[in-house]
């Protein structure tokens, strides 16, 4: 009898916690599939029991904050001791404990912040800010910025590899870190993707990948699930130097660029020295025998790792003006070592081979050469990259036939003397 007199109680008063008309809303194991798991909302769930002192304290604040957050977020609760089933499947074993159910419902993380009206609801703002289920990821200067809420779909279930900087916001050294990291992700834009994450603010990825000092640099390769590597580097040099080697242990080609706009030149040769392939025309030549070339200028990017000193290719033809400052006329391909910043220029004199074009680079970069200057540059138009096929001249219009001379018409332009 005396048991049943307790249940009782306990229904009642757990009723009289949280009314119907109350902005929080009452979970059970019934409505928790349909509320939480499959809305697109963002949740926090409190876990509680309604005899527990602190449960029954935080009531005010809680319906507060809810009521605040009405039409943004959702804020329940659950009744352990009605639904202690529910709690155990996630390994709920004190109370008051809240859950918070974002972009990955299957994957709740807790809510270690104040029990204050204030603080649910600065909390909730400062998610939905970074959430994906209502904002894109953010990027500032070329870095994503990650959280515990997009750091799975972002980093994780990507098909590019990603390198990420762990950071506590007062630590000096992250501090430290940051110009470089932006100078990095510059530089790497067009082979890693690049970001950063708050780990004192989001604990839950920090864990997971055990950060236990400020800054820890991490890289994903693709598709990367668990697998990650550390590294140590601090300047953007370093990093960039690290990155190459990660990458080519991963068997991922580090790419030369294509020369297609002012701002591709500028992005590679106005700090550094930077070395131009001008290839033939596809025209003139093939799929095939281009990517050879390209080969080659990778491997030749291999050996000067590190150095103060970038790499671009261009199709003969599309920069002709630029060609003539240089003074390439014909006989492709063809190599020039450019000084952007000093206004000068070297073009390569031997052949196109990986030992001649190292030895170029290497007495490009230590003055081996006497250098020619120039005023300005023509003018860079902006050209659509090379698509990685063949490609055949269309002669077939009428006009383009007519240039084409018959026998008979070659015979009327020869010299009587012939």
């Amino acid at each position: 009898m005396e048991l049943s007199y307790s249940l009782i109680f306990i229904a009642l008063f757990a009723d009289a916690i949280y009314s119907k008309s109350s902005s929080v809303v009452q979970l059970t194991a019934s409505n928790f599939d349909s509320e939480v798991l499959k809305s697109e909302d963002f949740w926090i769930v409190e876990f509680f029991s309604p005899l527990c002192g602190p449960c029954q304290k935080l009531i005010p604040d809680y319906e507060n904050a809810a009521e605040s957050l009405k039409g943004i977020a959702n804020l329940g609760v659950v009744d352990m001791t009605k639904d202690y089933i529910l709690g155990q499947t996630y390994e709920i074993k004190k109370y008051p404990t809240f859950k918070v159910f974002s972009a990955n419902k299957n994957k709740p993380r807790d809510y270690t912040g104040e029990k204050s009206a204030k603080s649910f609801i600065s909390f909730v703002l400062r998610q939905l800010e970074k959430d994906p289920l209502h904002n894109s990821t953010t990027i500032e200067n070329g870095v994503y910025i990650l959280n515990d809420t997009n750091f799975e779909s972002t980093v994780i279930k990507s098909k590019d590899p990603w390198i990420v900087n762990f950071y506590a916001p007062w630590c000096f050294y992250s501090k430290q870190l940051a110009p470089e990291w932006t100078k990095a992700a510059d530089k790497l834009k067009t082979i890693i993707k690049i970001g950063k994450i708050d780990a004192i603010e989001n604990l839950e990825i920090a864990t997971r990948f055990k950060i236990s000092e400020y800054p820890s640099i991490r890289i994903f390769p693709p598709n990367s699930k668990e697998v990650y590597e550390s590294i140590s580097p601090r300047t953007a040099e370093s990093i960039v130097k690290a990155v190459y080697e990660k990458l080519e242990s991963y068997g991922i080609p580090m790419p030369i660029v294509q020369l297609t706009s002012e701002e591709i030149l500028a992005q590679y040769c106005e700090e550094k020295f930077c070395i131009i392939a001008f290839l033939p025309h596809i025209y003139d030549s093939s799929a095939e025998e281009r990517q050879k070339y390209l080969d080659m200028l990778q491997e030749l990017i291999k050996k000067n790792r590190g150095k103060s000193v970038s790499f671009l290719w261009a199709q003969a033809g599309d920069y002709y003006d630029l060609e003539k400052l240089f003074g390439i006329g014909m006989g492709y391909p063809a190599v020039v070592g450019l000084a952007l910043k000093y206004s000068s220029f070297a073009p390569m004199k031997g052949s196109f081979s990986l030992q001649e074009l190292n030895l170029f680079v290497n007495r490009f970069l230590v003055g081996g050469f006497s250098l020619e200057e120039f005023n300005e540059l023509p003018l860079i138009k902006n050209i659509e990259p090379w698509d990685g096929k063949d490609q055949v001249a269309d002669y077939q219009s009428e006009d383009q036939v007519a240039d084409y001379q018959s026998e008979d018409q070659v015979v009327d332009y020869q010299s009587e003397d012939l």
